[in-house]
């Protein structure tokens, strides 16, 4: 080695360490940013954390103190202020069919008016399109009619593992959709509602309020506020679907023990129960009665958050 040379050793040595420091460097950003992303993720709600509304309610507390209504374009619970509740009616509508006879959502119907009370359906938009005289009779009622999305896509990993490829795009939860696939979700059932009544939607709610930032947003684009709840049965009422007819009055009890517990229900409280489900029938009219004695009042949802108010 000569003199000349000696000094390019030294240099080159340097510089491969300058490298290695630089590229540790860089990983470590990495790994720093790919830990954010995946906290920010599981916060937002996407396949890591689905629930996102879980997440969200988990650390909120609700008081009469905290701002109320509308924001960020989702919605829990009413004015903290005023004894209105509503009730909120999932999945229907549920006709009567060959294996089942039974009209459930004209009994609904019928259990609400005979009590002289009014609530929002969150309907399914392909069932409602077979349905749309009972839809037309929910809303000359005075009811609410809300967005549950057209196909109601909610099925689970296992679920979408039997199905096509055509049907696992059709049928994945919301917050994998992409914005075009949201917008047909929720576009073709508020067309479809506002063609049946006249009066387009202005709420929805994801089917198993499944949500992510995403999904509000889509829901934004199209008019409409998604709604979520602060009162929902344990178990939830749709677990009694199917089931034999000598359980339900035992079902039913269930359902008015758990919502008529001493500060379940609370001014503005929104209820989240299931359209087709007899047990949840036999229920409403001792709920509504014992509420109503408490001197909560019923309203829709359009009631409870007037447009521009």
């Amino acid at each position: 080695m000569t003199e000349n040379e000696t000094p390019k050793v030294i240099e080159s040595a340097e510089e491969l360490t300058n490298t290695v420091n630089r590229l540790r460097f860089i990983v470590f950003i990495l790994l720093v940013v790919l830990a954010m992303e995946t906290i920010g993720l599981g916060y937002l709600g996407t396949k890591q954390y689905p629930n996102w509304r879980e997440r969200f309610k988990k650390h909120r507390i609700v008081t009469s103190s905290e701002p109320w209504g509308i924001h960020n374009n989702i919605v829990y619970h009413g004015d903290p202020n005023k004894k209105q509740i509503a009730l909120t009616f999932d999945d229907g509508p549920f006709p009567g069919v060959s294996y089942d006879p039974t009209n459930h959502s004209k009994e609904l119907l019928d259990v609400l008016v005979k009590n002289k009370t009014v609530a929002t359906f969150f309907l399914v938009g392909k069932k409602a399109v077979d349905s749309q005289e009972q839809v037309k009779a929910d809303f000359a009622a005075g009811n609410t009619i809300g967005n549950h999305t057209y196909n109601h896509s909610q099925a689970t990993p296992e679920q979408l593992a039997k199905m096509s490829p055509e049907d696992r795009e059709k049928y994945k939860r919301l917050p994998n959709m992409t914005p075009e696939q949201l917008n047909v979700e929720f576009g073709m059932q508020s067309d479809l509602i506002e063609k049946i009544t006249g009066k387009r939607p202005r709420f929805c709610r994801p089917p198993g309020e499944v949500s992510d930032p995403s999904v509000v947003a889509a829901a934004k684009k199209l008019g409409m506020v998604c709604v979520f709840h602060d009162v929902e049965p344990a178990p939830n009422d749709s677990t009694y679907a199917d089931t034999p007819a000598e359980k339900w009055p035992q079902q039913a009890k269930a359902l008015e023990d758990y919502l008529l517990a001493p500060g379940r229900v609370k001014n503005g409280s929104i209820i989240l129960l299931h359209d087709g489900i007899p047990a949840t029938r036999l229920a409403l009219p001792k709920v509504i009665a014992t509420l109503r004695e408490r001197g909560f009042e019923f309203v829709t949802l359009d009631q409870m958050f007037p447009a521009g108010g």
